[in-house]
């Protein structure tokens, strides 16, 4: 197709280059030279992809651009229920009142309410069936072990299990226990800190992107919107996408007690139980297992959207657009000061679960790796 437009301006420009150069055939020469410019900028632009256009404007009409320094929210199901509220309670204050949007409003509040209640079952479930029973597990087995290690010459902790005495530790009793119960004993999280540390690292984390997510969405909806009269004034059209200008006092309070609040507290807990869990969990490799199952429960939200959400409801989230985190790009001081925060606080978690908030085994000894080896 390129070489149709440009050959017979080859050939009109052939014909005017056989004679000699002439004052007379300069014009025309660069009236053929204007064509074939022309032909090729044109060319190019009819028939180049649009990702290889770069700066130049693809073919077509021109549409009115969103605000870039507006985004929308991540893709789960709590910006969905956000964005879904205020889009009903938009259409409703507008005389758009019919049955189908209350249903619509009904179903959205719905699903948040399981999404939520299902977070909460399966902690409670985690904690009553599998570590309260895991806890006495790992308990038992310790206290077996200080009683044989250290020759009966023990104490009791807290909750009533032996804790030798310091001095009476002997490595040889360790002979005396069965190979099952031996590789049992070896396989207590503590007595691995470097492994265990490391597990507890990558939840920590998993939770803490979890926390940091919401709590920029909170700011982004709850703190840094403009308060409106009213929810039909709550959005801009920018072309397709559309830019939340405000909300009402009283949805700001709905969201942060209904959504931010609960989100953030089941996180927390999330990760409180978690931590125990791994911790109680008497086998190496199911660590690790435990850890890839705990985050299912974190990206429930997550799941039910990709699930449940119809594509309509899909494109109303990615096309519903909102103030910025930062209005300005954040200088490089503050950039490495966020990122420095953000290692210590889960890298202090984690040092500070291991070894002083832990309440699996209280009073541990760190003797186990000592015979282990």
């Amino acid at each position: 197709r390129t070489f149709r437009y440009i050959r017979p301006v080859i050939q009109e420009m052939s014909r005017e280059l056989r004679p000699p150069a002439s004052k007379a055939s300069i014009p025309s020469l660069l009236q053929s030279i204007s064509r074939l410019s022309a032909a090729s900028e044109r060319t190019e632009s009819e028939y180049m992809p649009v990702s290889q256009l770069g700066d130049r404007e693809a073919p077509g009409p021109k549409e009115a651009e969103p605000d870039a320094s507006h985004d929308a929210l991540e893709g789960h199901v709590f910006s969905a229920f956000v964005v879904i509220l205020m889009d009903d309670l938009h259409a409703l204050l507008e005389a758009h009142k019919d049955r189908v949007r209350f249903i619509h409003f009904a179903l959205t509040v719905a699903c948040v309410i399981g999404c939520i209640s299902l977070q909460f079952f399966l902690l409670a479930s985690i904690k009553r069936w599998l570590c309260a029973s895991q806890v006495e597990d790992i308990r038992s087995v310790y206290s077996d072990y200080e009683v044989i290690m250290y020759q009966h010459r023990t104490t009791t902790d807290s909750f009533g299990y032996a804790r030798g005495i310091p001095g009476y530790f002997e490595v040889s009793n360790f002979a005396l226990i069965d190979k099952q119960k031996q590789e049992r004993i070896c396989d207590i999280p503590l007595s691995h800190p470097k492994y265990i540390c490391c597990i507890l690292f990558v939840w920590t984390l998993t939770v803490y992107m979890d926390m940091r997510q919401t709590i920029d969405e909170l700011i982004r909806v709850v703190v840094q919107l403009p308060q409106v009269e009213s929810m039909a004034d709550c959005f801009s059209a920018r072309g397709a996408s559309r830019c939340v200008v405000g909300i009402t006092w009283q949805l700001r309070a709905a969201l942060t007690a209904c959504i931010f609040i609960p989100r953030l507290v089941a996180s927390f807990l999330l990760l409180w139980l978690g931590s125990r869990w791994l911790m109680a969990t008497c086998d190496l490799g199911d660590v690790m297992l435990n850890g890839i199952a705990l985050e299912f429960i974190l990206n429930l939200k997550t799941l039910v959207y990709a699930a449940f959400a119809t594509q309509s409801q899909k494109d109303a989230v990615m096309s519903t657009r909102f103030p910025p985190l930062y209005t300005e790009q954040p200088c490089l001081r503050w950039a490495i000061f966020v990122s420095c925060f953000s290692v210590s606080v889960v890298v202090g978690w984690v040092l500070l679960y291991v070894f002083q908030l832990q309440g699996v085994l209280t009073d541990y000894r760190w003797d186990v790796a000592v015979a282990c080896s």
